[in-house]
């Protein structure tokens, strides 16, 4: 996760369009508010699918 956390800041860094801007901002809000909450062992059954 954290490699995709980093991966957004450098394409939202670089981008100009208000409209991409938002949504690798939503991304970027959305990996780091999960990342830290969720884990296989407590929610197993969303996890396998």
């Amino acid at each position: 996760t954290d490699l995709l956390i980093s991966a957004t800041k450098d394409l939202l860094s670089d981008e100009r369009s208000p409209k991409r801007r938002r949504i690798l901002g939503d991304l970027l809000r959305n990996l780091r508010d999960n990342s830290e909450v969720e884990s296989r062992e407590e929610d197993k059954e969303w996890f396998e699918g």
